[in-house]
């Protein structure tokens, strides 16, 4: 073998382990950017998409005490604010003078290391240099599903921060934007200006029933009054993440939230009532059916309308 063989038989080789190492890189990073949100001092003002709605929002975030965020837009938003210090999630409206508290989002949160396991499972991604972001020089994330039927997605991640100040998915050839950063400060006096914020005393305070979680369909649906239904095995790599009893009295709903490391899908089921008329409806952005056993289901998320119908 002459030494130009032997030069290109190691770099050929070499390349499958050159390839894995990029791929478990572009992977932590994304996981990173994922699990540490809440773990730099910044002020973002950023442009947040969920299905039609779209509203701009200023976010203060303090490690360890916080992060507020202030609507800007649309304008009848503006003057809300809210404030999540992990524990307690409260939403401050000067117009009808109340604040209004659950418990934070964090308490929902898929656990890091499960989260790891299943985009690992679920998704090749990839990482390369890409263009500033509101002035920050940013590394371009794309997550590539392994079932093809679910969306493409594409983080942009603060170089160094691991802030996402954009975050898209693809769809029917179509991209959609679900947050975009136009100003990004990640100063400690910036971020700290403020916080934590005082709330306003004179304001009445109204605690909302937080959830009851449920460690299977068969209690929940027992706490419901009916049975709920789902596949017996998830498509796609999908796994239960929570199962909630949402309501009380005669029209409770229960909530099976469902993820696969990156999409989300909350499936709602309820009784429906004797009176409605049988109907199946279904648009791009919101899937809801009505089955002859008596349940109503609605299905949300962003995982595209092939995987919510087979679901």
């Amino acid at each position: 073998m002459s030494k130009l063989s032997r030069l290109l038989f190691v770099a050929l080789a070499a390349f499958p382990v050159l390839a894995q190492a990029k791929s478990d890189e572009a992977r932590a990073l994304l996981l990173k950017a994922l699990n540490s949100q809440r773990n730099y001092h910044g002020t973002l003002v950023q442009t947040r998409k969920t299905g039609r709605t779209e509203i701009r929002v200023k976010t203060q975030v303090v490690p360890h005490v916080g992060v507020k965020t202030t609507l800007l837009a649309p304008v009848f938003f503006q003057g809300i604010w809210s404030f999540d210090d992990g524990r307690y999630f409260k939403t401050v409206n000067p117009d009808e003078r109340e604040i209004r508290v659950e418990l934070s989002p964090t308490h929902h949160q898929i656990d890091p290391i499960n989260r790891a396991r299943l985009v690992q499972a679920n998704y090749d991604v990839s990482k390369q240099e890409g263009d500033k972001i509101a002035g920050r020089l940013v590394y371009v994330l794309l997550a590539e599903p392994k079932a093809e039927v679910l969306p493409a997605r594409t983080i942009f991640v603060d170089q160094k921060h691991a802030a996402i100040l954009r975050y898209q998915y693809h769809e029917d050839g179509d991209t959609n934007t679900v947050i975009d950063t136009t100003y990004a400060n990640f100063s400690v006096s910036n971020s700290t200006k403020n916080m934590p914020p005082t709330f306003p005393r004179e304001y009445r305070e109204v605690v909302t029933t937080k959830p009851k979680t449920f460690g299977s369909l068969k209690q929940a649906g027992e706490a419901a009054g009916f049975r709920p239904h789902l596949p017996g095995r998830l498509p796609f790599g999908f796994e239960v993440q929570a199962i909630h009893l949402i309501g009380k009295g005669e029209s409770p709903m229960i909530a099976i939230r469902l993820i696969d490391g990156l999409a989300r899908l909350t499936v709602y089921q309820w009784k429906r009532d004797e009176d409605a008329d049988l109907f199946v409806f279904k648009d791009k952005k919101n899937n809801e059916y009505d089955f002859s056993n008596g349940l109503s289901v609605r299905i949300t998320g962003d995982a595209g309308d092939e995987a919510s119908r087979v679901i």
